[in-house]
């Protein structure tokens, strides 16, 4: 599954695999997210490096959530 990082209507995944492909994707998109916030000097993209690295994470927690209850179910 692929998404933009602004774009939350995302498709649950159907399997491990696609679970496991999207959370190294978010986690990937994270630590550039991060890096982009330590290497900015102007305030204004600092919010937003902000803003996009809480809406990431918000994208990991609910995955992870995810993959807990599919772990449960099967």
């Amino acid at each position: 599954m692929t998404f933009d990082i602004f774009s939350f209507h995302m498709k649950k995944p159907d399997d491990k695999a696609a679970m496991k492909n999207d959370i190294a994707f978010i986690k990937k998109q994270l630590e550039i997210a991060k890096n982009r916030f330590e290497n900015e000097s102007d305030s204004d993209l600092v919010d937003s490096c902000i803003f996009e690295i809480n809406a990431l994470q918000a994208k990991y927690r609910y995955l992870l959530k995810l993959a807990k209850q599919k772990d449960k179910a099967i």
